[in-house]
């Protein structure tokens, strides 16, 4: 029956969300914000959580390790995975894991989306992100192999490999002309512990861009020898991924058009100014991820390696010069995301390396692959040097980061 002024019952639609009451996201008090599950949980162990048992993940690494940390990580613990297969196995390292959070996961709103905080890891695959960023080496989890419960009888744990994966480092098809010769270095761990401790110190959202850039960072090394091309995208990822609210110094974007686009700023600056000023707003956008992923680099700009080949083999270490460089390294960067353009062929291998000698950092001339050539100025540098670059400037600014 119809009331005056109504609808009828059969014109009423069911409302899925009658009566639903959105939960409180806030985060606790000790927590401050939500973050990665791996800080979390160190947040928790600072906070006076008991732990409430373990779990133990499987890293893998070409890398001869030494130095395990034994309480200096806490509530992480690096264990020797005590691998005598040589070249054969890759498990070197056990990472265990004290579990101060429980299964304790913040509350879905299910009238929206939120996904600031998703890093497709779990617990054992962040920290091992953050532990190659921290080395400079291929490390990367297969999983899990054991979980301990505070509330089991059997204090030795239990095996669980159910979603284990056991990897195998991809290898360089001649071992002289390996793309990162230093990613398979012997390491000494104790190295990392510094860097790695700060970690709890950031804020949630800090955390997140850590371990995003860390995971970019960690997948450029591991497929550099058999995907360069691969390797070379994933590392400009990981400095983007941390530039985003770097806060580069401010230039105009007429400034920037003539410092990152110069053909186009003298093609145009003979228009007059109001026409400079026009198309240098047109290509701001684009100028500006330029200007962020260079200034990142330039800003923290570290010395020299400590081992260099001759100086023919150098690239010019000044601040100016390297801007130079890796604005040619973004362009094809660019161009190879956005038009399919494959990074130039001599950017994909490595010169002659022999064990004597330091890896080379530039190209001397213009070189050819198959019908194919290019510029000396279009192959900045190698992916061995900038590599160096990434990885000093993301561990400096994961210090930065720590202090605020």
């Amino acid at each position: 029956m119809d009331v005056e002024g109504g609808v009828s019952d059969d014109e009423v639609e069911d409302d899925p969300w009658a009566g639903y009451e959105p939960p409180d996201k806030a985060p606790p008090d000790w927590l401050g914000s939500w973050g990665p599950r791996s800080w979390m949980n160190a947040k928790a162990r600072l906070a006076g959580f008991q732990s409430l048992g373990a779990e133990e993940w499987g890293y893998y690494t070409d890398a001869q390790v030494t130095g395990f940390p034994a309480d200096e990580l806490e509530p992480y613990r690096l264990l020797d995975a005590m691998s005598f297969g040589g070249d054969e196995s890759h498990l070197r390292i056990m990472c265990r894991s004290e579990n101060h959070l429980g299964v304790y996961d913040r509350e879905i709103d299910w009238t929206g989306a939120d996904d600031t905080t998703w890093l497709g890891m779990d617990t054992g695959e962040e920290y091992a992100a953050l532990l190659s960023l921290a080395t400079g080496r291929r490390i990367r989890s297969g999983g899990l192999t054991r979980t301990f419960r505070a509330d089991d009888p059997d204090p030795r744990g239990f095996p669980d490999w159910s979603w284990h994966r056991a990897r195998t480092v991809p290898t360089a098809t001649r071992l002289r002309n390996r793309m990162l010769p230093c990613a398979g270095d012997p390491v000494d761990l104790q190295e990392a512990v510094d860097l790695l401790n700060l970690y709890p110190r950031l804020t949630g959202k800090r955390a997140v861009e850590l371990v995003r850039a860390a995971r970019q960072y960690q997948l450029g090394l591991w497929v550099a020898e058999e995907d360069p091309e691969l390797a070379w995208l994933r590392l400009v990822s990981a400095v983007e991924t941390m530039a985003v609210d770097s806060k580069p110094r401010k230039i105009s974007p007429v400034e920037r058009l003539r410092e990152y686009h110069p053909q186009l700023y003298n093609a145009v600056e003979p228009a007059g100014e109001e026409i400079l000023k026009a198309a240098a707003a047109t290509i701001a956008g684009h100028l500006g991820a330029t200007h962020r992923f260079v200034r990142f680099i330039v800003d923290r700009l570290p010395g020299p390696p400590a081992r260099r080949p001759g100086e023919q083999l150098q690239i010019e270490w000044s601040a100016d010069s390297i801007a130079d460089l890796l604005k040619v390294v973004y362009g094809h960067r660019s161009s190879a995301l956005h038009g399919g353009k494959p990074v130039p062929g001599p950017l994909l291998s490595q010169r002659e390396n022999v064990e004597t000698a330091a890896p080379p950092e530039r190209f001397e001339a213009s070189m050819g692959v198959g019908s194919s050539n290019w510029t000396v100025e279009q192959l900045p540098m190698t992916l061995h040097a900038f590599e160096y670059l990434v990885r000093n400037a993301l561990q400096a600014r994961w210090r930065e980061l720590a202090e605020k």
